[in-house]
Order: structure tokens, then sequence, then C-alpha cells
């Protein structure tokens, strides 16, 4: 769970889902990101596995980020995940409501 935990690393993981994609491409596709903390996920994940940092084709040479077999082997339990929060999240934020409730109360 701690490869994934970062606010920020699945949403890095959705981007790059469909293939090699530049930085500015990935931070386009994430709002509120900032350079700094994008820098820091990309480096994050690339030593940890999930992502991978090739050049891309000619004639203008660019780096591009990929998903790693191991970020793709996520993808199963990610998809469960999201599954799971559909169905469950209405329940979550009512019991933090109820509980939120009971505190005032006391």
């Amino acid at each position: 769970m701690a490869l994934v935990q970062g606010r920020w690393v699945l949403a890095v993981l959705d981007r790059v889902e469909d293939g090699p994609k530049r930085y500015r491409e990935i931070k386009a596709g994430i709002p509120g990101i900032s350079e700094k903390v994008l820098t820091e996920t990309l480096r994050r994940m690339e030593r940890d596995g999930l992502l991978e940092r090739r050049l891309g084709p000619e004639p203008r040479p660019h780096l591009a980020y990929l998903g790693t077999p191991r970020a793709r082997a996520l993808d199963p339990a990610l998809r469960q995940l999201a599954r799971w929060h559909q169905r469950h999240w209405a329940g979550v934020e009512q019991s933090r409501r109820l509980s939120a409730g009971r505190q005032e109360s006391l």
C-alpha cells in the first residue's frame, strides 16, 4: 500500500496507462499538482519501479514516462478498489457525519 498511498500516485498511473507521456502531458492532466510535487512523485515512482523513463522517438527525441509491468500488475487491484469506493463511499460519508454529530453532542 505504501507504493500507492501518495496523493498523486494514482493520478500519474492513470495518465500513463494508455502509453508514454511527456512531463508536461502528465502535468496538464492532473489539475492542482505543482511542478515540484510532480517531479518528486515521478522520481519516487521511478525508484519504486512503477515508472520507466525513456527517450521518445525521433525526429525530436524527448523524455517520456511509462508504466512498468509492475505498475500494470496493480491494475486489477486498483479497479477492485475503485468498485469498492463506488459501492461504499456514501456509507463511509454517512458514518462520518453520524460520528461528527455524536462528538458535537458530548
